[in-house]
């Protein structure tokens, strides 16, 4: 967990803000994650970011997210407060924008991913208005280059048409593929 379990304090009475909410917050994991993400840490901004997964705890399905999860006994692992849209919307820009690297301005998408240790890559389909963009992004032996329909981009920017077409999007990372 994110953090650790405690016993009781000494004189056996927890302060009030630990009594209401005895764990951890997914509002500020995902804050702290998406931060971690943007400086350069997916290993770490991505360890958090599991911790946000109620699938892979057992805790329902991945679209229902509770306030928190506590973290001191006796109830370790039990959520704390019900369905939280707030920390749900959070987690979602946390994927989308800070580690997918997915950011939608005006008119234009920016594509600055943070990859998780072990991943060489990613796909997805990006519907905007009656285009839709496929989007690849992969690790390459080669330099950084961003393809729209075969062309170049510069800048590293998207500018979205509302053309009804499919576009190809290529996002060559340097690195090494794993």
């Amino acid at each position: 967990g994110a953090v650790a379990r405690c016993d009781p304090a000494v004189d056996g009475e927890w302060s009030e803000c630990v009594a209401s909410s005895p764990g951890q917050d997914h509002r500020a994991t995902a804050w702290a994650a998406a931060g971690l993400a943007r400086l350069g840490d997916g290993e770490r901004a991505w360890q958090l970011a599991r911790l946000l997964d109620p699938a892979a705890r057992g805790d329902g399905p991945p679209y229902l997210m509770s306030g928190g999860l506590r973290t001191i006994g006796p109830h370790a692992g039990r959520a704390i407060g019900g369905v939280a849209t707030a920390s749900a919307a959070w987690t979602w820009l946390l994927l989308v924008e800070a580690l997918l690297g997915l950011e939608r301005r005006e008119d234009s998408l920016i594509l600055r991913p943070c990859l998780a240790p072990g991943w060489d890559g990613f796909s997805l389909r990006y519907r905007y208005r009656s285009a839709v963009y496929e989007v690849a992004v992969r690790v390459t032996d080669g330099p950084e280059v961003m393809l729209l329909d075969g062309q170049p981009c510069p800048d590293g920017r998207i500018v979205l048409q509302d053309d009804r077409r499919d576009h190809k999007v290529e996002l060559r990372l340097a690195g090494k593929p794993r």
